[in-house]
């Protein structure tokens, strides 16, 4: 059974009745007991991120994914900017610090002192 991996983006549609959370898929991750704040090397990302092995660590659960993140800002920027190609940026608006951690609390405590909103 494969676990769905997913990066949470710092960005909430303005209408959530027409667009998605600010959700990509990294890839999955198989066969595998997962804890929150475990380091992982993903070995199959989706077809955006072939050809890359990277590590992520798990930020969050959700009903039928895990929530993580990368490392590396290349990911991450990539990660952006694949969404973006998919949905208008400005159907989003992005969030500040203490509202992104409500929706990703696990984070917080994860990851201190990490920058969401850099402005």
């Amino acid at each position: 059974m494969n676990t769905q991996v997913w990066m949470p983006l710092p960005y909430v549609p303005v209408d959530t009745r027409n667009y998605p959370p600010a959700l990509v898929q990294l890839g999955a991750i198989s066969n595998q007991h997962i804890e929150l704040g475990q380091e992982i090397q993903l070995m199959n990302p989706v077809s955006l991120f072939t050809g890359t092995y990277f590590p992520i660590k798990i930020t969050g659960f959700r009903d039928n994914f895990v929530l993580a993140l990368s490392r590396y800002s290349s990911v991450r920027t990539q990660a952006e900017d694949y969404f973006f190609s998919r949905y208008p940026r400005d159907a989003y608006r992005r969030l500040p610090t203490e509202e992104y951690y409500r929706l990703y609390p696990e984070e917080q405590n994860l990851l201190p002192g990490r920058v969401i909103n850099p402005e």
